[in-house]
This record gives C-alpha cells, structure tokens and sequence, in this order.
C-alpha cells in the first residue's frame, strides 16, 4: 500500500490495519494475507513513481492527489471510500491472489477505519 505518512487519517488507519492484522485474514485459497505499507520520504515522490512501484491499493488524501493524466487514473478505476472519506484504490495492474487480498482490507476499511 502507498499512502501519506503525514495524512489526516494516519492514527485510524492504522488502528484499524492492526484490527484486520489481529482477525488473521485470509485468501479463500488458505494464503496468509499481510499489509505492507510504503510510506517513503516523499508522498509526492512515490506518487510521481506510481506506474513503476506498481502497489497493490493506493490510499490518498483526496482524489486531486492523482498523479499524472488520464493513462494513470484509467488505470485506477472507481475508488472505494475509507477512512472518513479518503479514496482508495485498487489499480488494473493487480492481480488476482494481490486482488482478492486488497479487496478484503478495503472492505474492512470501510467498516472499521472509523471507529475509535
């Protein structure tokens, strides 16, 4: 996962990533799903290599955070909202095992992100 280190959703986000860590979520295959975040020294940065880095959910402060033209944000889809309203995504490139596992802590997100 890509997201803001400094963004306003910081503390639930993280609270709820370690709620779906401690449920011990899994694929419908039996695989261990794990969340990884890359925060980096620059979200602008990491934002401007999205295409190579290539995560599998992309969270972000707003939707103006989308980088480049429309090749990018075809390559995005529809978000998902979390967190209080933070747009996420999960991008075409994804696939499927990395797919189903970000489609389950997304799902999770938008019921859990927001509670204290």
């Amino acid at each position: 996962m890509i997201r803001d280190p400094s963004g306003p959703f910081v503390g639930q986000l993280r609270r709820a990533t370690n709620k779906f860590d401690i449920t011990k979520p899994r694929l419908n295959n039996g695989k261990g799903i794990m969340i990884a975040t890359n925060e980096g020294d620059s979200f602008a940065q990491l934002l401007e290599q999205l295409t190579e880095a290539q995560p599998e959910v992309l969270l972000l402060d707003s939707e103006a955070d989308i980088p480049g033209g429309k090749a990018v944000r075809s390559q995005l889809g529809q978000p998902s909202v979390v967190c209080g309203g933070h747009p996420a995504y999960i991008p075409a490139w994804v696939p499927n095992e990395k797919r189903e596992a970000a489609e389950m802590y997304l799902r999770f997100l938008t019921h859990s992100c927001d509670e204290k």
